[in-house]
C-alpha cells in the first residue's frame, strides 16, 4: 500500500509537470525538453544504480531514495503555491527528480524477490509489483487532471510530497528477510561491463530489452496528451484528465489479463496481444478528433503499453539469476524512461512540424512493423 501510495504520487507529478510547462510556454518543444531532462538521468545513470542495488541492501536504498524524492516534490509544491516557479527551477528540479529515479527505479523494481521467498509465489509477486508500477502510471495523470482543474498543478506537488510518507512508514516496518550478499569479486565498474555482457550474451533477455525500448519510445507520445486536448479537443485540465483517466482504464484491464497469466508461454502471448491492441489504438487516435473516440483509442494504447511492459519486467525477474538481478532491472529501466526521454525530446520537435495526430498515425504504423518482427526474436 505505501509502495502504490507513493507511485500514485508520483505519476500525478508528472502530468502535473507538463500541465505546467504547457502552461508556462505555450510549446510543445520545451514539454519535450523537461520530460527529455527528467528521464535522461535515469538512461545515463541507471546502470550504475543496478550496481549499486547488487552490492547493498535493497530498503536501504529505498529509504535514502524516496527520502529525495519527497524533498523534491515538497520543493516544487512550494515554489508553485508561492509565485516563484520558473521553467530553469522546473528544469533544475527534473534533472534532480531524474537522478534519484536512477536509483530508486532498479532497486523498487527488485524488492520483490526479498519478500518472496517461496519460488511458487516469485512470479506472481513480480507480476504484481510491475503491474502495481505500470498500472499507478498511467491511473496517476487521470487523478492529476481532476486535481489540476479543481486546485491548480502545486496541489498534485503538495500531494506527490505527502505521498511519500506513506512509503517511507512502509519501509520502516517492513523488516525483509536477510539477503546473502556475496562480497563484490570486482569492483564497480567491472560489474557495470559484467551487466551489460551478460544482458547482450542472453538472447531472451536481449530480445526483451529491446522489446520495452521499442514499447516505451512509442508511449513517449503521452507528453503530447496536453497539446491534443487544448488544440485539437479544444479543451483544458479537464479533457486531459479524461485522456489519461482512459489510458489508466486501459492499462487496469491490461493488469488484470496479465494476472490471469501463469505460463512463461502465456507471457508471450500477452505481449503479442498488447502490440495489436498498441497499434490500433495509435491508428485510430491519429484519426480521430472527437473525444469520444481519442477517450477509447488512447485506452488501447494505455493497455498494450502497460501490458507489454508489465510482461517484459516478469519474465526479465523470473528467468535473471540473482545475483544479476539488480543490474539486469536497471537496463530495464534504462530501456523504458531511457528511451521515453530521448523520444519524448523527438516528439517535442516533431509534433509542430508534422502535426501532433500525425506524430500518433506514425507510431500506429511503426508499431504493427513491430508486431510483425517480435514474434520470430520472442520465439
Amino acid at each position: 500500500m505505501g509502495q502504490s501510495l507513493s507511485l500514485l504520487g508520483t505519476w500525478i507529478t508528472n502530468l502535473a509537470l507538463a500541465w505546467l510547462v504547457y502552461h508556462l510556454t505555450n510549446s510543445a518543444f520545451w514539454l519535450g525538453v523537461v520530460s527529455f531532462c527528467a528521464q535522461a538521468p535515469v538512461f545515463a545513470l541507471s546502470i550504475l544504480g543496478g550496481t549499486l542495488v547488487d552490492r547493498h541492501p535493497r530498503r536501504q536504498i529505498l529509504l535514502i531514495t524516496q527520502s529525495l524524492s519527497m524533498l523534491q516534490s515538497l520543493a516544487l509544491a512550494v515554489m508553485v503555491l508561492t509565485g516563484m516557479i520558473s521553467l530553469p527551477a522546473v528544469i533544475c528540479l527534473a534533472i534532480f527528480q531524474g537522478i534519484v529515479n536512477a536509483f530508486d527505479t532498479p532497486a523498487r523494481l527488485s524488492f520483490a524477490p526479498d519478500l518472496l521467498q517461496e519460488p511458487e509465489s516469485l512470479a506472481n509477486g513480480i507480476a504484481l509489483f510491475a503491474s502495481l508500477f505500470s498500472t499507478t502510471r498511467f491511473i496517476g495523470p487521470a487523478i492529476a487532471g481532476m486535481v489540476i482543474a479543481a486546485a491548480g498543478p502545486g496541489a498534485c506537488f503538495l500531494l506527490d510530497g505527502l505521498s511519500y510518507l506513506a512509503a517511507l512508514a512502509a519501509l520502516i516496518k517492513i523488516q525483509p528477510p536477510p539477503r546473502l550478499i556475496k562480497p563484490p569479486s570486482s569492483k564497480a565498474w567491472q560489474q557495470i561491463w559484467d551487466g551489460f555482457v551478460y544482458a547482450y550474451q542472453t538472447p531472451a533477455v536481449r530480445s526483451l530489452l529491446l522489446l520495452v525500448s521499442f514499447v516505451n519510445l512509442l508511449a513517449a507520445t503521452n507528453v503530447l496528451l496536453p497539446v491534443v486536448a487544448r488544440e485539437i479537443l479544444q479543451g483544458g485540465p479537464q479533457i486531459l484528465g479524461w485522456l489519461t483517466g482512459s489510458w489508466a482504464v486501459g492499462a487496469l484491464f491490461g493488469s488484470l489479463y496479465l494476472g490471469l497469466q501463469q505460463r512463461t508461454s502465456d507471457l508471450k502471448r500477452a505481449i503479442l496481444i498488447a502490440l495489436s491492441v498498441m497499434s490500433g489504438g495509435f491508428l485510430l487516435f491519429g484519426y480521430s478528433n472527437r473525444l469520444e473516440l481519442s477517450v477509447l483509442a488512447i485506452a488501447g494504447v494505455g493497455c498494450g503499453a502497460m501490458l507489454s511492459n508489465a510482461s517484459s519486467n516478469t519474465l526479465l525477474q523470473t528467468m535473471t539469476a540473482e545475483e544479476m538481478r539488480g543490474r539486469v532491472i536497471s537496463l530495464f529501466s534504462m530501456a523504458a524512461l531511457g528511451t521515453m526521454a530521448l523520444a519524448s525530446l523527438l516528439f517535442g520537435v516533431l509534433a509542430p512540424q508534422v502535426g501532433v495526430l500525425t506524430v500518433y498515425l506514425i507510431c500506429g504504423g511503426v508499431c504493427l512493423l513491430g508486431l510483425l518482427w517480435f514474434p520470430r526474436h520472442l520465439a
